[in-house]
């Protein structure tokens, strides 16, 4: 599904309680809190993938969703507990543990921060993987994102933290 501005808007500002202080967005893409998580992502219009990059501490997981929250919603779980690493793609059919749903498309390398404390992960996705619950991703449209962070513990277990953000992703590389 993909929305227009005003359906963005509507759908941002339908949660008026949301505590975005710990939500910061700047060049490089999305953090959150203090604990150094990191999300961006961009269109490769050379290979038509969407290119994300998740940075995580150790005994934490984020999920990011192409949709507004868990009800019909195509994810990505990137997780870290002490040697288990984890990258997933699930289908979250309501408000419960996502299934997983298939990661042959998946292609990510994972590194290790200088200092040990953190793992970069980059998933690479085709825009279009051909499987029905897989969103299609179309460059230089506006998506409607939610995430759910978990820290702590590394199992993947009812997150701590989640909302909602809308990003564009353009054609040319770069996301808004």
């Amino acid at each position: 599904m993909i929305w227009d501005d005003k359906e963005v808007e509507k759908l941002v500002g339908a949660f008026p309680n949301r505590d975005l202080m710990d939500t910061m967005k700047d060049s490089e893409g999305y953090s959150w809190g203090n604990q150094g998580i990191k999300w961006s992502a961009h269109i490769d219009s050379m290979t038509e993938e969407i290119v994300m990059r998740a940075t995580i501490p150790n005994r934490s997981y984020l999920s990011v969703g192409f949709g507004p929250n868990m009800r019909g919603t195509d994810m990505i779980v990137w997780r870290w507990k002490d040697s288990e690493v984890e990258v997933d793609n699930l289908f979250s059919t309501g408000y419960s543990k996502p299934p997983s749903d298939g990661t042959k498309f998946l292609k990510t390398t994972i590194e290790d921060s200088a200092d040990r404390m953190f793992k970069t992960f980059t998933t690479r996705r085709a825009l279009d993987t051909g499987n029905k619950n897989d969103f299609v991703v179309q460059p230089d449209k506006q998506m409607v994102m939610c995430y759910a962070i978990l820290t702590g513990s590394g199992d993947f277990i009812q997150h701590n933290k989640q909302d909602i953000f809308s990003i564009m992703l353009s054609s040319s590389g770069t996301s808004t």
